[in-house]
Formats: structure tokens, sequence, C-alpha cells
């Protein structure tokens, strides 16, 4: 899995995800449950005009070659054609690329199985057992893929592979519909989808886990997002959903019915932000709930520096800000 695993990840980013399809997506979504902290799913038909859109961004890049030639490796071809996805079921495990579970319905499943056999028969391969069906394969660096006709599944270790195959036969497991809850909005067609799911995420983490103090971040519930080619660029977009109604000064970025304007030349990066002073406010608050440097400690330094935060700082902001940014490095910049 060391050598095939990079080889799918070059075919899932130059992949297309169209709409869907609900059977073979269910089918590996399943072996991950209902709050896996991270999911990605890539459809990795090779005739999408997405795949076709990408394949010509690379080609603009000194990489692009290696890249592309990738997705012609005998092991990788048969693989392709239905959505494969990518998880983890330890947000701890998010960092360390042996943690990470991948499972596909390969698009010729004869000819997987017919490369296993070889692989037995030529010692590069050793057969590591059954389990729910599955035939399980152990490659020389220790990886293991298992395999039961119909869907291939990836895992580093034997607890990591048993446990996704239990899932799959398991209530509480992860389905197409959840799986879209969290990317509501965004659009049909990408490269990859993703969810992570915030919660589990937080939990994780020693020094995320105050954050629960601040109220936005406690109604936190999933981020989804999608990267998706155009002709001549990839657009991210993404989506945080959030348990309930906030305030609106509790919110991270002011609120609005449309996007600030951009103003920016081809060949240039722009961001536009609404309000920056809302920003400031937003991390204002969540210092005062989370260190001491804020709060009582913000007073003191306060009077040590002679400023005043809400009048010569938050004062000065409002409107709507935006700046462009050069590959040279030129920036330009409009509003407060």
């Amino acid at each position: 899995m060391r050598r095939l695993l990079p080889a799918l990840l070059a075919a899932f980013a130059l992949a297309g995800c169209g709409e869907d399809p609900a059977s073979p997506l269910d089918s590996v979504l399943g072996f991950f449950g209902d709050e896996a902290p991270f999911v990605a799913v890539v459809d990795t038909d090779p005739k999408s005009d997405q795949q076709s859109a990408v394949r010509e961004i690379a080609k603009r890049f000194p990489f692009g070659p290696q890249l592309l030639g990738q997705l012609q490796d005998s092991e990788l071809r048969p693989l392709l054609g239905n959505p494969a996805v990518l998880g983890a079921g330890d947000a701890r495990a998010l960092g360390d690329q042996r943690q990470i579970i991948v499972a596909v319905q390969p698009g010729d499943p004869g000819k997987v199985e017919e490369l296993r056999r070889r692989q037995v028969e030529r010692r590069r391969q050793t057969d590591a057992g059954e389990e729910a069906g599955y035939r399980i394969l152990r490659d020389r660096d220790g990886d293991l893929s298992a395999f039961d006709g119909r869907t291939l599944v990836f895992a580093s270790s034997r607890p990591l592979l048993s446990r996704a195959l239990r899932q799959r036969e398991a209530d509480g497991r992860m389905t197409s519909d959840r799986f879209g809850q969290a990317l509501e909005g965004l659009p049909g067609a990408a490269l990859v989808k993703l969810r992570l799911d915030a919660p589990a995420l937080i939990a994780a983490s020693p020094d995320a886990r105050q954050g629960r103090r601040v109220p936005w971040v406690k109604s936190l519930r999933t981020l989804g997002a999608t990267l998706s080619a155009r002709p001549d660029r990839l657009e991210g977009r993404f989506r945080l959903r959030s348990e309930r109604d906030l305030d609106p000064e509790d919110l991270p970025l002011a609120q609005g019915a449309g996007s600030p304007p951009v103003t920016a030349q081809r060949g240039e990066l722009a961001i536009a932000l609404r309000d920056p002073a809302q920003v400031v406010t937003f991390a204002q608050r969540a210092g005062a709930a989370t260190t001491p440097l804020f709060g009582p400690g913000q007073e003191r330094i306060e009077r040590r520096v002679g400023v005043d935060l809400e009048r010569d700082v938050l004062g000065q902001l409002g409107g709507d800000s935006a700046a462009s940014v050069a590959p040279g490095g030129r920036a330009a910049r409009r509003g407060p």
C-alpha cells in the first residue's frame, strides 16, 4: 500500500466527480462510521469532463507529466471508474498516512482479481486469510488489501482493516445522504468532496478543547468542501454547518445577503471581506473565553501602551475591504 496509495492519491487528484451513484457510493462509505472525523469521496471515472480539465491544468506544471504518468500504472488502471473513499476513523490519525483507509469498487473487478493472483504467484504478496467474505493479501511492506469480488479495501494494519470490515455490516455507518448533508449548496461536480466532523476533531486535540467555550466553535458540526476543475482554474468552496442559530456578534464573519465585491486582474489572487471589525471583535471575544491575554489582561496592556481597542482599532474599521496579490508579490488594497 505504501507504493500504491500515492498512485491512488494521484488518480484521485486527477479524477472527475459528477453526481454520486447511490449504490457504489453507499457501499464504500459504509466502511466508515457516521461520525468519522474525515471522509473524502472522489469519482475516478477517467472519461469525466473534470478529469479532462485538470489534465490540461497539470500540463502547465513541471510535475505534470510525472503525475499523469502514474495513471498508467498497471495496478491502478483496473481500479478506476467508481467513487472511491479515503477516510480515518480516529481524528488523531489524520497526520499519519498509514492510518487512512481506502475503499473502492474497481471498474474492472475481473482484472483486479487476476492482478492479485499474479502478485501472489510472483510472491509480491502473500495470503493473509479471509474475513467477512473478503480475501486478504499482505504486501512486502506489511500493508493489506481485502477483496470480495466487488469491493477493494486498503489498510496498513489488520486491526484497521478488521474495524473497517466490521463497520460495513454494523449500524451507524456512513451513508451518501449523511455525507451529502455537509455539502448542501456546494457544486455537484467536483474533483474531491470532503466531509470533516468538527466535534470529533475538536475532541481529539487537547489544545482545541478549550475552544468549545466559544459559542460559534461549540455549535459547529461539519465542514463540507469541494475542489472543482474549470478549463483554466481550480475552484475550492466550503460550508460550515452549526447545530443552532447564533447571535450575529458570535459569528467570525459579518452576515450578508451576498459576497463582498472582489476586484482583481487576470493572474491575481483576490480576497474580499465584509466588515473587518467583525473579525477583530470575534477574535477579541474568543480570546477572552480561552486565554488570559484578553479580558483583564487586555485592559492592562491597553493602559500600558495607551491604546483603546474599541476606539483606536475597531472604530477605524467598517464596510467592505478587498485586496489582490500578484504572483510577483505586488499587492493592492482598498477599503478600511
